[in-house]
């Protein structure tokens, strides 16, 4: 069955993996959960999101529109507690719409696509040592490979 996991074990890291296509239902579920998570950590308090996309689906079209609209409901949020996220993307076509989104709507936190779970575990754990202080460097692009 389609779905979308949170694992919250290894706070503050994230890991969130997608498998096949979800409906709207569960879509609005994980965007509610990632909010909730966010709401419930203390002020100053970062997390970092591990995103897992190598067994997802391709997001619908309303889908992206939630996505994008959540980025930037809760930018100020995000920015403040989101140390950065890793894509694990190995697909072109899962990248390019990545791509496409981010085009439309710029994340408000440090990002880079990757095609290993260890890449992005190794660069959301160097984010969150970094902290918001700005004292480790933060060059991470859209579709950059690390």
């Amino acid at each position: 069955m389609p779905s979308i996991s949170i694992d919250n074990s290894r706070a503050p890291l994230l890991v969130i993996r997608f498998d096949g296509v979800v409906d709207d239902v569960v879509f609005d579920r994980y965007l509610q959960d990632i909010h909730d998570l966010g709401m419930r950590r203390a002020p100053g308090e970062q997390y970092a999101m591990l995103l897992d996309g190598r067994g997802g689906g391709r997001a619908t079209a309303s889908q992206r529109h939630r996505q994008t609209e959540f980025i930037r409901t809760h930018h100020a949020q995000l920015a403040e507690q989101c140390a950065g996220a890793a894509f694990v993307l190995t697909n072109p076509v899962a990248r390019g719409v990545l791509t496409a989104m981010l085009w439309v709507q710029k994340m408000p936190y440090e990002h880079v696509v990757v095609g290993s779970m260890l890449e992005a575990e190794d660069w959301c754990n160097r984010h969150l040592a970094a902290g918001v202080d700005g004292s480790a460097p933060r060059s991470a692009s859209s579709g950059a490979r690390r």
